[in-house]
């Protein structure tokens, strides 16, 4: 099986999945009050990032939602929705075609938002870059889309599952985990590995699962770690994200036989390299959770997640 294609995957989780720049700044937090749109019951809403969208369907306003990017796939129920175009491209013509009454997008797409509102679309910008903010943007939504009970029990329900996990690694040995995000492979195996670094949405996830992030620099967000860095890093655990491993077709027998050649590493010695190979991998919305409890059970084999 070619893996070759998974160089590919860091640029599409930063610039279509994840939606944030190192240099970004997070407008949810600069922006006042009076600079939202008005609350009201908004009726024809387009989203702009998977992300958003997962919000969206999770406070139970996917009947509202008329157009999303190409991107956006999950629920099943968002593939049915217009298309738009991309994240980072919209287009412009087919979301004025559906007479949305609100537009959600992320800070990134600051430009495309100035455009939006030039055309006299109501926009609301929100954030996904720290599981803070996905909590803070649920609560956004709900306030601008006049669903705040739903916002506020969705955002209970993650933060309680959040606290069961910590309370539940709190007094165990918190390992020194290692997040590969993407790699190029070849026939010869791994040679390098864009990795979680300090300070990011990985790393808060590490933390919350009752870990500690093998990398401490903060300079990079996802720095590239050759061969032979990583078995100068000797993490405890690797988890290996691969999103839609199943529905790509892909053999996670396969891609964990990859790491074999790097018997150097604790890890990789001790078995404890796992593919975390759901769809929700590389998506900072609701789903998060989801994400955090297979970390922390991997972590942590021996505690129950829910």
């Amino acid at each position: 099986m070619n893996f070759h294609v998974r160089g590919i995957f860091l640029t599409v989780f930063i610039l279509l999945v994840f939606g944030f720049s190192l240099a970004s700044k997070t407008l949810l937090g600069e922006k006042s009050e009076e600079e939202y749109p008005s609350p009201k019951a908004y009726k024809r809403i387009v989203s702009l990032s998977p992300s958003v969208t997962e919000m969206l369907f999770a406070l139970g306003l996917g009947g509202r939602i008329v157009g999303v990017t190409q991107y956006c796939d999950y629920p099943p129920e968002a593939t049915k929705k217009e298309k738009v175009g991309g994240y980072s491209n919209p287009n412009y013509e087919a979301i004025v075609s559906l007479k949305p009454d609100l537009v959600v997008i992320l800070p990134e797409q600051k430009e495309v938002g100035k455009h939006l509102s030039s055309l006299g679309l109501d926009v609301l910008t929100v954030n996904n870059r720290t599981v803070g903010d996905i909590l803070e943007s649920i609560h956004t939504i709900g306030k601008i889309c006049v669903v705040e009970k739903r916002a506020s029990d969705l955002v209970s329900g993650l933060r309680g599952r959040m606290e069961a996990i910590r309370g539940r690694t709190a007094n165990l040995t918190r390992p020194r985990a290692l997040v590969s995000v993407a790699r190029g492979m070849g026939s010869l195996g791994i040679k390098t590995v864009y990795i979680a670094g300090k300070g990011g949405y990985y790393d808060e996830l590490i933390e919350l699962a009752g870990g500690v992030n093998v990398y401490r620099d903060e300079k990079v967000r996802f720095p590239t770690i050759s061969r032979e860095g990583l078995i100068a890093l000797t993490p405890d655990v690797i988890l290996d994200l691969v999103p839609s491993v199943e529905e790509k077709g892909w053999n996670a027998a396969a891609i964990l036989k990859e790491w074999e050649a790097l018997d150097e590493i604790k890890a990789v010695k001790d078995g404890r390299v796992y593919v975390l190979g759901r769809d929700y991998v590389t998506v900072p919305g609701p789903r998060f959770i989801l994400l955090l409890e297979d970390m922390a059970k991997a972590m942590h084999p021996d505690i129950r997640v829910q």
